[in-house]
């Protein structure tokens, strides 16, 4: 049966640089029942606070569902300071209470609340041979269970380096040590299809991560990753190159080549990517990309072609197509195909 679907936000200026909003929706095109939200944010903001920026946001949400009687709740409250050097960074509380349910949205944990935190120290050097910036950066992360604080996961990461040098080049390494419960039922190694037990893991990693200057005709970054995976181990390689042909046409490909170890098995997974950007006039660009994986034996063909008539008018024309190799043969059958249009108009007045 069809279903009408409302939704309202107002947002107003206050204190300068301030904003307070406010968000109402109806409708659940999904289930085809009653469903509300109401919704109210206060976003402050100082852009000279002792030469830094200071933003702090307020948000809180209600919904009623006709499922539901109590803790339908969702808020949080953000807090930072940001600057091109020194010390920078910030808290955040979230918490979606357990029978949270938007009918027009969604939400990816229930009955949880989010503790984190971050700091960074970043140096912006003048005259200091071949480099040019410096960042270093501490992040916190602690999921829960909001109805009894018991953990669900958390996370600790932390950047000893980040670097730019003066060319362009950037250089950097992550380290993150993390705790998860895995509950009985529940397989996180998704389409992987690994069984990984109950009960809870503290990994470890590493990421180093090396980009080339984004200004050459011939530019790319390359990436390794390592360390635990639940019961196992996990070792990435992923290349990423592109090449501006010409000021037209612009070519890319990247790889990710992953190797999982457990005890009684050894899996890698591959994915590839090829991608064009073609302009052909300053209006008319298009935007053609091929992906495949090896675990899911799929790959998908996605085309979008943009007409900007004026500013603020713009057609896009989308042609995406779904396959599969069903056989594991790499002789690919239509899985579903899809075309669509948009159409902006922006009125000025």
């Amino acid at each position: 049966n069809p279903t009408n679907a409302i939704v309202a936000r107002v947002s107003q200026t206050i204190f300068d640089e301030s904003k307070i909003g406010f968000i109402y929706t109806d409708g659940n095109p999904a289930e085809n029942e009653d469903n509300s939200l109401y919704g109210a944010d206060f976003h402050y903001r100082k852009t000279d606070f002792g030469g830094k920026s200071l933003d702090a946001v307020l948000m809180y949400q209600q919904t009623e569902d006709p499922d539901y009687t109590d803790n339908q709740s969702a808020y949080s409250a953000v807090f930072s300071i940001e600057d091109n050097q020194g010390f920078t960074g910030g808290a955040q509380y979230f918490a979606v209470e357990e029978n949270y349910h938007p009918g027009l949205g969604f939400t990816q944990r229930h009955n949880a609340e989010l503790f984190s935190s971050r700091l960074m120290h970043k140096w912006i050097f003048e005259d200091f041979g071949i480099l040019q910036e410096a960042a270093t950066l501490v992040e916190v992360e602690r999921w829960q269970f909001l109805d009894t604080g018991d953990l669900d996961s958390e996370k600790f990461t932390y950047v000893p380096f980040w670097l730019q040098l003066v060319r362009g080049d950037t250089f950097r390494l992550r380290l993150e040590r993390s705790e998860e419960v895995v509950f009985a039922g529940n397989n996180p190694s998704g389409d992987l299809g690994f069984d990984i037990p109950a009960g809870t893991y503290t990994d470890s990693l590493y990421d180093f991560r090396y980009q080339a200057p984004n200004y050459m005709d011939l530019r790319g970054n390359i990436e390794f990753k390592g360390g635990d995976f639940y019961s196992g181990k996990f070792t990435t390689i992923k290349p990423d190159l592109d090449w501006q042909v010409n000021r037209n046409i612009l070519l890319g490909v990247a790889y990710d080549l992953t190797k999982y170890e457990f005890d009684t098995e050894t899996v890698f997974t591959r994915e590839v990517e090829l991608s064009m950007n073609i302009t052909f006039t300053p209006s008319w660009t298009l935007a053609t990309k091929i992906e495949y994986d090896n675990v899911r034996r799929q790959a998908a063909f996605t085309n979008r072609l943009r007409w900007n008539i004026e500013p603020g008018q713009d057609l896009w024309i989308v042609f995406n197509q779904g396959m599969v190799d069903e056989d594991d043969d790499y002789k690919f059958a239509v899985q579903n195909t899809q075309a669509s249009f948009k159409f902006r108009y922006t009125f000025r007045y």
